[in-house]
């Protein structure tokens, strides 16, 4: 029985992608509809990168997928960390300890040591050439 599990790992990257989708698939037409009174896309005066309105967004949904990528895989990793204790062994002890200020800093190195893990997986697929939460990239239209 799901728990919502799924529903929180998935539904983040299946957007994101769908609009990176739908960005990537509708070249031929404006940004926005005609009949809309909407003013165009502006650009910073003093910005190094000038991109196009439409390379623009395509770079803004191609970092959306990484972030909700990025957020699944933290979460998906606590969900796996979280699985491997038993809670109903344990008691009240150095897992769940009574003072809270010791759990606070339980949860401060365990969230440390997740960040970690996340930061050494961007670097190890960087050595690789995993294409996976790079940086900006240019779209051929």
């Amino acid at each position: 029985m799901d728990d919502g599990v799924l529903t929180a790992l998935l539904m983040g990257p299946y957007a994101a992608v769908s609009m990176l989708y739908g960005s990537l698939t509708t070249t031929d037409q404006s940004l926005r509809p005609d009949a809309w009174l909407v003013e165009a896309p502006a650009t910073l005066p003093h910005s190094t990168s000038k991109l196009p309105a439409r390379e623009a967004l395509l770079c803004a949904r191609r970092n959306l997928v990484q972030l909700t990528t990025l957020c699944s895989f933290v979460l998906l990793v606590q969900l796996c960390t979280s699985k491997q204790v038993d809670l109903s062994r344990i008691k009240t002890g150095f897992w769940f300890p009574k003072l809270r200020g010791r759990r606070s800093w339980l949860f401060v190195g365990y969230s440390l040591l997740i960040s970690t893990a996340a930061v050494t997986f961007h670097i190890a697929s960087d050595m690789l050439s995993l294409n996976i939460w790079q940086g900006m990239a240019s779209y051929d239209q």
